[in-house]
Order: structure tokens, then sequence, then C-alpha cells
């Protein structure tokens, strides 16, 4: 069952209204927007809690941006940040994102028999001498989480959420419990 809660949110000048309706959003949370109302599945969001975004004053210097449909994603620390009036904000590449290095070692899983590596809440597969992003694969367990993951009501207990995706402590991680 679902809730719906009026959209009444300050906006930034980090959000413009064509992400509002269906571009990318390039935010930790992604809501579905329908009719001037979020709909939030039940028991997935504690709405007391502000949205956290991290932000750069500045990249290294040296740091080499990678194009991707028209956007520029600089590389620091295993993360990503996209240039928004004069200040680098987190983001996280979409699905089908390539690069050829990672500026953090990635810790290789194995999901249903299919190899993956993850760094800074992101999960790609070796596509060559690349690394490609993809969709993160239910069930898989991380050893641990990036340091701005939030904390959220989860079916009634304490979970994880970072870029929609929902994870639940388990023994040896975090594993990726559901999609928001």
């Amino acid at each position: 069952m679902k809730k719906t809660f009026v959209f009444v949110a300050f906006l930034t000048s980090l959000v413009s209204i064509t992400a509002l309706r269906g571009a990318e959003m390039p935010l930790d949370v992604r809501l579905e927007i329908k009719q001037g109302a979020v709909e939030i599945p039940e028991g997935t969001y504690d709405h007391h809690r502000p949205v956290r975004v991290r932000t750069l004053k500045r990249v290294p210097k040296g740091t080499r941006a990678v194009v991707y449909r028209s956007v520029r994603y600089y590389p620091v620390d295993g993360m990503f940040y996209v240039s928004r009036n004069g200040l680098y904000q987190r983001t996280f590449p979409p699905v089908g994102f390539r690069v050829r290095t990672l500026s953090v070692l990635p810790t290789r899983i194995v999901v249903k028999g299919k190899p993956y590596y993850y760094a800074c809440g992101i999960f790609y597969q070796k596509k060559g001498s690349d690394y490609l992003v993809v969709k993160t694969p239910l069930g898989a367990v991380v050893r641990k989480l990036p340091r701005d993951v939030a904390k959220i009501t989860w079916k009634g207990s304490v979970a994880h959420q970072l870029n929609g995706v929902v994870y639940r402590k388990v023994k040896g991680g975090y594993q990726v419990v559901a999609f928001i």
C-alpha cells in the first residue's frame, strides 16, 4: 500500500523543474512524481530526516572529467561529482556509464554466479578494460557502506538507503533488499 504525501519542499537551484518532470535526478533519493504528489511505498521513508547532499568547493588538481551523455562527471575518491552553481555535488553515474579506471580499489562480489565490482555505493561489471555501471543486484552483500548513507525505517526495522537502494544489516555486511 502506498501513502501519498503532498509534495511541498524547498527547491534549491540544485534541482531543476526538468528533473522533477522525469529527467535523471543526480540525487540520493529518487521519487516518482505524479500529479503534484510524491508516491512513497509504506514503511520505506523516515520523513523527519533531511536529505544530505555532499559537495566540494573544488576537485583535486589534475582531476579529469569523464563525459557521458553531455554531462561531465568528476571522479574523486571513488565517488563522482558534477559541477552545479560553482560547487561540485556528489552524484551517482547512470547505468551504462563507463570508466577505464576507478580511483579506489573496488570489492569483487559474486551474485547469482555473476561477478560485480563495488565501490562507494556503485556497482560495476568489467567490460573489456572498462568498468561499466550496472543496476544494483538484489541480494548482493557488501562489507561496508559509504559514510553518506541514510538510516531509514524499512518494514518496521532499521535499514540504510543510498541512491534509491535499501540495505539491511546482515552477518558479514549489508544486503541489498529493495529499491525505492
